[in-house]
C-alpha cells in the first residue's frame, strides 16, 4: 500500500509579502512557505497517498480558476463552465507538481507519515506495568446488603482467574456509628474468602487528613475538605473517591459502584483492534424499555478476567496497547502529542449495562447509530427514557483524548500525580476527566468494549417533564465545568498545570458576588448556546416526527430558562446556592493548587508504611 500522509499539528503565521512561518507544534525549526503551499498543506487533512493529495488539491485549483472566470461570463456561459469543470480531470502536469511539492513539504515534517505513528509512539511511551492492578476499591454509605452482593461477584471473578487484589473500601457515612453495618459485613467477607480487606471510615480520614496536613507542611483545613467534604453539601461521594485515590497512590485500581456486580457483557458488534479518536465520548448506546427487556438481551457473564480486560490498557502506553489492528481517527493535536510524548492511559473505563448511572437525560444529542436505535418509535422512546436500561460502550476498544469518565467501573493509574476528584456533588467523575484532558496533555482516556452491571436494588426511573424541569437550572457540576473550560497545560507538566488552574478558580471565587456571577454568566450562556445551536442542526437530519418535536421544546424551554436569574442557582446545592457554588469553587481551587503538593506527601507516608486504610484482621 502507498505511504499515506496528513497535515501535521503546525503552527502558521503570516510575514506579508504572500508568505508564511510554518511551525510543528511538537518542536522543530520554522518553514518559509507561500500562502499557497499552507493552503494545500491545509487542505491534507485526512490521511492519503500524496498522489491523491495531490489530485483533489489540482483539482480544487481548476475549480478555483473556473469560479473566477464564472463571475465573468454570461449566465449560459457560466453554466457550460460549470459542467465542464465538473467533468474534467485536473491537468497532468498540475497533478504532478503538486505531488513533487508535497513530498518536499512531508521532508521538513509539516506532514506525517501513517507508517511513522505506531513506532514514534513506542519510541516515547513508558515501559508497560511490571505488576498487575493492586486493588479493588469501593466507596459506599448505608449499602452493606449491596456492597456484600459486589464483592461476592468480585471474588468469584478473582478465584475463576487466580488473582488476590486487595480490598480497599471507603465509607463515606456522616456519623462512626453509622459505618457498623457494613463494618461488621466485611469482617464476614474476610473470613468467608481470605481476601485482604482494609476499610477506612470517618476516624480514619479524619486522622489521614492531619497526618497529610503535616506531611505536606499545611494548615489542616484543605486536606480536610479534600477528604471528607462539606457537611453543608448533600453529596461528598467525591471525597471519597479522594480517599480511595490517596490510599492507592503508587498503583493502579479498579473503583467499582457498589450498587454493581461483576456480570459482563461485550458491546453488541463488539469487533476487535484499538480506535484512537478525537471524541469526547467514543461510546454508543443501546436502549431497552425495562430491566427484563436488558436481562432477556444479554447473557450476563462472570467469566472474563476483568482486571485483565483493564490492564489491556491501564498505565499502558497507546503505541503498546495498539500492538494490532489500528483504526485512527484523532485530530493532528492529538496525534502529534503521541507521537512527541507517547500518551499513557491513565484511565481505562468499562462499559455499562443495566441502569445508566447518569442524572436524567432525554438523549436529544446521540450519534446517529445510537440515536437510531432509540428512536424506533415514540411508544419505546418514552419507555426507554423512564427505565434508564442500557448498555453503553464502544464498538472498538478505544483511547481518546476526551474528558468522559465515569467511575462506575473505572481504572485509575495513580502511579504517579493524579487530579483530585471535587469533594462535594456529584459528577466529581466527570469533572476528573476534564482535569486530565486540559492538565495531564500525555494522559489519554481508555474504553473498554466490554459493559458491567450497574443493578440498583431499589430501581430508578426518571420521567421526561421531570428532566424539562430539571434543566432550566444549572448544577454545580456545571459551575465547575465552565470555569475550568480555559485551563490549559504546559507540555509535560501536570502539577503547574493543575496550579494555575487552581489559582484561576481561586480568584473568581475570591470576586465579588456580582463578578463572580456576570462571569458565570457570561460562560454558561457561551455553553448552553453550543448545545441549543447542535441540537438546532441534528433537528436538520432526518429523523421521527416526535423526536424532532423534543428538540423544538428543549430550544423553546432553554431560550426561557437562560434569561432567568433562577437559571444559575444550581439546582443540587441548598439554601443560597449560588453564594455557596463561589465559596466552592474558590475552596476547589485551593485544593487544586497544593494537591501537588499532597500527592507528594501521600507517596512519603505510603512509603513510610502510613496508609489512610487500616487492615481487617
Amino acid at each position: 500500500m502507498d505511504e499515506r500522509f496528513r497535515i501535521a499539528d503546525l503552527e502558521i503565521f503570516g510575514i506579508g509579502g504572500g508568505d508564511c512561518l510554518a511551525r510543528p507544534k511538537g518542536g522543530g525549526a520554522p518553514s518559509v512557505l507561500s500562502e499557497q503551499d499552507a493552503r494545500m498543506l491545509s487542505s491534507c487533512a485526512e490521511y492519503l497517498p500524496l498522489e491523491e493529495h495531490a489530485q483533489r488539491w489540482a483539482v480544487h485549483v481548476d475549480q478555483r480558476k473556473v469560479r473566477q472566470a464564472q463571475q465573468q461570463a454570461p449566465g449560459w456561459l457560466s453554466r457550460v463552465l460549470e459542467a465542464g469543470a465538473k467533468a474534467a480531470q485536473a491537468p497532468t502536469r498540475l497533478v504532478e507538481q503538486t505531488s513533487a511539492r508535497l513530498a518536499q513539504l512531508a521532508e521538513k515534517g509539516l506532514l506525517m507519515r501513517l507508517s511513522g505513528f505506531a513506532p514514534e509512539m513506542l519510541a516515547h511511551g513508558p515501559e508497560d506495568p511490571e505488576e498487575p492492578i493492586a486493588a479493588l476499591g469501593f466507596t459506599t454509605r448505608r449499602r452493606a446488603a449491596e456492597l456484600r452482593r459486589a464483592l461476592d461477584s468480585y471474588a468469584a471473578n478473582f478465584r475463576r482467574h487466580g488473582r488476590s487484589p486487595e480490598v480497599v473500601v471507603v465509607d463515606d457515612s456522616r456519623h462512626a456509628g453509622d459505618e457498623a453495618e457494613t463494618l461488621a459485613m466485611l469482617e464476614e467477607f474476610r473470613r468467608e474468602t481470605g481476601f485482604d480487606v482494609r476499610f477506612a471510615g470517618l476516624a480514619e480520614r479524619e486522622s489521614y487528613a492531619e497526618a497529610l496536613a503535616e506531611a505536606a507542611g499545611l494548615q489542616p483545613v484543605i486536606p480536610r475538605f479534600a477528604l471528607l467534604g462539606d457537611a453543608r453539601c448533600p453529596v461528598t461521594t467525591g471525597s471519597a473517591r479522594n480517599s480511595l485515590l490517596l490510599d492507592c497512590a503508587t498503583t493502579r485500581y479498579v473503583l467499582a459502584d457498589d450498587d454493581g456486580m461483576c456480570r459482563m457483557a461485550p458491546t453488541p458488534e463488539a469487533t476487535g483492534g484499538l480506535d484512537v479518536v478525537s471524541r469526547n465520548d467514543p461510546t454508543q448506546f443501546w436502549f431497552f424499555e425495562s430491566r427484563d427487556a436488558l436481562h432477556r438481551a444479554f447473557s450476563l457473564t462472570n467469566e472474563p478476567d476483568l482486571f485483565g480486560l483493564h490492564e489491556t490498557m491501564l498505565g499502558r502506553s497507546v503505541g503498546a496497547a495498539a500492538a494490532g489492528e489500528l483504526n485512527l481517527e484523532a485530530s493532528s493535536a492529538f496525534e502529534s502529542r503521541l507521537r512527541c510524548l507517547g500518551g499513557v492511559i491513565r484511565t481505562s473505563m468499562a462499559g455499562v449495562v443495566g441502569d445508566s448511572g447518569v442524572a436524567s437525560s432525554a438523549y436529544l444529542l446521540l450519534e446517529p447509530h445510537s440515536r437510531a436505535r432509540l428512536t424506533t418509535s415514540e411508544g419505546f422512546y418514552r419507555a426507554a427514557i423512564q427505565s434508564r436500561q442500557m448498555l453503553r460502550a464502544p464498538v472498538r476498544a478505544s483511547v481518546s483524548d476526551g474528558f468522559l469518565t465515569m467511575a462506575g467501573n473505572l481504572g485509575v493509574d495513580a502511579r504517579s500525580l493524579f487530579p483530585p476528584f471535587p469533594p462535594v456533588q456529584r459528577n466529581s467523575d466527570g469533572i476528573v476527566g476534564r482535569l486530565l484532558q486540559s492538565c495531564f496533555p500525555a494522559s489519554c482516556r481508555g474504553y473498554l468494549n466490554w459493559a458491567v452491571l450497574h443493578d440498583p436494588v431499589e430501581g430508578r426511573s426518571q420521567s421526561l417533564d421531570g428532566w424539562f424541569e430539571e434543566i432550566q437550572r444549572i448544577r454545580f457540576a456545571d459551575v465547575l465545568s465552565v470555569f475550568l473550560q480555559d485551563a490549559a497545560a504546559p507540555v509535560g507538566q501536570p502539577a503547574a498545570a493543575l496550579e494555575s488552574a487552581g489559582r484561576r478558580m481561586m480568584a473568581w471565587g475570591s470576586a465579588s458576588p456580582a463578578v463572580f456571577r456576570e462571569e458565570l454568566r457570561r460562560r454558561a450562556l457561551q455553553r448552553e448556546g453550543g448545545r441549543m445551536a447542535q441540537i438546532a442542526a441534528a433537528g436538520k437530519d432526518e429523523q421521527p416526527a416526535f423526536y424532532r418535536a423534543l428538540q423544538e421544546r428543549y430550544a423553546v424551554v432553554m431560550r426561557e430558562a437562560v434569561t432567568r436569574e433562577e437559571y444559575l442557582r444550581p439546582r443540587d446545592l441548598p439554601d443560597d446556592s449560588l453564594a455557596l457554588a463561589q465559596e466552592l469553587t474558590r475552596r476547589i481551587g485551593e485544593l487544586l493548587a497544593v494537591w501537588p503538593q499532597l500527592w507528594v506527601a501521600a507517596e512519603w507516608l505510603r512509603a513510610s508504611g502510613r496508609r489512610l486504610s487500616r487492615p481487617l484482621a
